[in-house]
Parts: structure tokens; C-alpha cells; sequence
């Protein structure tokens, strides 16, 4: 997945960027975790803090998915996530589950607060979590055939 994430930031991001920019008054900021982590903190239980709390408080969380399941943090990096959020994970974790599942499995859970605090209280309201969750969450399957 690194060729899809280099051509994203590299050059998609900064013509939506621009595009949200002038169209909608909007601006983007990407997040790609892999950026100022070094490899061996990649598994730690900071590296893990912080790609947990990005998916909880991102607008809007772009999945994409490979063949890899990717990593497995051991359950002590878990057990010692500050309160709050290992309250949030513990509502689905499971033994066994990576990152990447827990940092969807966040975005699901925050959405609804997450489109409240942006579309602001009159329009909130109105709002249902399936709806929250249609417009702040995209994923992507990559087709293992495209890479040959």
C-alpha cells in the first residue's frame, strides 16, 4: 500500500486540496501515520496512542486496504492506553485484532460526535449515527490483481 499512499499524498492530496480550498472554503490536511515515526517506535505504545486518537477525532477517515492483515500490538500496549481510549477500544477489541481493524473500529464508534462537532448543533440533530458514519468514513479494497 505504500505506492497508493505515496500517490495520494504526493499528488491527489494537493489537488483536492487546492480544489476544497477555492470550491468550498474548506482546508485538508492529510494524515499518514508512517510520516516522523521511526521504525523502531513504529510498535509502540505511543505509535499506537496516536494512530488511535487520530481515527477518533479525524473529519473524515479514509481506509485503505491491502492483502495484510498488518500489526498485532501485544495486549500490554493496550492495557496501557490512557483511560479513555482504552475504554472506546475495549467496547470491540479482541485478542488478535490489528491496528489497522482497531483504527476503523474507532472511526465507527466517534462518528457521530465527530459530525456533530462539524456540521454544528442545528444540523446535528438530525443527524443518525448510519448517516454520521456514510459521510466521514470511506474504505477502499485494493484488487490483488492490479499489482501485477
Amino acid at each position: 500500500m505504500h505506492g497508493e499512499r505515496d500517490l495520494i499524498c504526493g499528488l491527489i492530496m494537493p489537488t483536492l486540496r487546492k480544489l476544497a480550498a477555492r470550491e468550498l472554503h474548506v482546508h485538508l490536511t492529510e494524515v499518514d501515520l508512517r510520516w516522523g515515526v521511526p521504525e523502531p517506535a513504529m510498535r509502540s505504545s505511543l505509535a499506537l496512542r496516536i494512530c488511535l486518537e487520530q481515527a477518533a477525532s479525524c473529519d473524515i477517515f479514509t481506509l485503505l486496504l491491502g492483502e495484510r492483515y498488518g500489526w498485532v500490538p501485544k495486549q500490554a500496549l493496550i492495557d496501557g492506553l490512557p483511560p479513555k481510549l482504552r475504554s472506546l477500544i475495549l467496547r470491540f477489541y479482541k485478542p488478535g485484532m490489528s491496528i489497522t481493524e482497531m483504527e476503523y473500529r474507532v472511526a465507527l464508534s466517534t462518528s457521530l460526535n465527530v459530525m456533530n462537532q462539524v456540521t454544528g448543533a442545528k444540523r446535528a440533530k438530525n443527524l443518525n449515527f448510519a448517516e454520521a458514519q456514510k459521510r466521514r468514513i470511506f474504505a477502499f479494497l485494493r484488487d490483488p490483481a492490479s499489482v501485477e
